[in-house]
């Protein structure tokens, strides 16, 4: 019974020593960087204005089963924790990116509606990813588009001057796009209309049962990034790390677009049928449709995660003869973490934007006059 009690206390010691000797490993030669939430500030007249979401910077809805577009003449901030030394070239010393949207709410030069004759026009949609969240202004894909679209043009020796117009509205979907598209953007006739289609734009209705799933699976991983950490989790980084990456693990099998991309998901088949409606608009009025797929910045360097679900939504714009072009094998074997604004948020950053843009470019040469 004694000889017992003393190989269970050895075994409670050595387990003890070897807890020990990990967090000691994680502190030294993994030191855990914390960060405080992004912020998001407004400038009116003169002052930062703290805000809770971009919705506060758009204009009031008018028809519920449409997102809007930004309020016009806006000047705003995106505020990021630099203090481990995350902080891109293009951030003040605070962390901070400064952005503003146009006299029609846009990203970008303002651009008349007439097309003069030598112009070959191209409109950029999508959601937060064509916008440019966390990137200041000329740095988004659709301004990087402008120079090498101009070099193929006078390859062609068709004199022609590229022009390119920031359509990307945070927070759009699918939906919101083809809305857009047909109500504002056809008017600019646009020779090319190219979507930048980002995963969760397959979410149209904001009711749907699997966006506020994945919403309120984003709150909970939320609050455990920046909300309080349990007991354990204060005194000891191995502890942190554990409750951080089981949060994560939850927050990605809540998540799953293999889920919302599946046959029977009615998010997909919404989702199909609005891109449908935008390629009837579109070639109505004469505008080409090139859809733009973009992989989500996770799990570039070996197998990237979603690569079937890209599959499955390539199937179905060759069955409707929409042109396409996926990005994600322009993206493979990048190193995730280098394309991100900041560690805590997972848009593309200024070098991101640029490898989108020197692809999609290659990718439009077929339809360039």
């Amino acid at each position: 019974m004694r000889r017992t009690l003393v190989r269970a206390l050895v075994s409670l010691a050595a387990g003890a020593f070897l807890l020990l000797a990990l967090e000691l490993v994680a502190r030294v030669g993994f030191p855990l960087h914390e960060f405080e939430a992004p912020k998001l500030l407004m400038i009116h007249r003169g002052t930062e204005v703290a805000v809770h979401s971009q919705q506060g910077f758009k204009l009031p809805a008018t028809d519920p089963r449409f997102r809007t577009v930004f309020k016009p003449n806006l000047e705003f901030r995106w505020c990021y924790d630099v203090r481990a030394g995350f902080r891109r070239d293009y951030m003040d010393e605070r962390g901070c990116v400064t952005a503003h949207t146009n006299a029609s709410g846009l990203r970008g030069a303002l651009l008349e509606r007439e097309k003069p004759p030598d112009r070959l026009r191209v409109a950029g949609m999508g959601d937060s990813f064509t916008f440019g969240h966390g990137v200041p202004d000329g740095v988004t894909w659709v301004d990087g588009l402008r120079a090498p679209l101009q070099a193929l043009l006078e390859r062609r020796g068709k004199g022609l001057a590229a022009e390119t117009i920031n359509f990307g509205i945070s927070g759009f979907s699918a939906r919101d796009v083809a809305h857009l598209c047909e109500t504002e953007v056809l008017a600019y006739r646009p020779d090319l209309v190219v979507y930048g289609f980002f995963l969760n734009d397959v979410f149209v209705e904001e009711e749907e049962g699997e966006r506020g799933k994945q919403g309120a699976a984003l709150l909970r991983f939320h609050e455990t990034l920046y909300g309080p950490r349990s007991a354990l989790a204060r005194v000891s980084q191995l502890a942190r790390r554990v409750e951080l990456a089981l949060s994560r693990r939850r927050f990605e099998s809540t998540t799953g677009y293999a889920q919302v991309y599946a046959s029977d998901s009615h998010a997909w088949r919404a989702c199909q049928a609005e891109l449908a409606h935008l390629q009837a608009v579109c070639s109505a009025a004469g505008s080409r449709l090139v859809v733009m797929l973009f992989p989500d910045l996770v799990g570039l360097e070996t197998s990237y995660p979603y690569a079937d679900v890209h599959r499955t939504i390539a199937a179905f714009l060759e069955q409707q003869g929409i042109a396409y072009h996926d990005l994600a094998p322009d993206f493979a074997g990048q190193r995730s973490a280098e394309l991100w604004v900041h560690p805590t948020d997972h848009h593309p950053n200024e070098v991101a934007h640029a490898l989108a843009a020197r692809a999609i470019a290659a990718a439009l040469e077929p339809w360039l006059p």
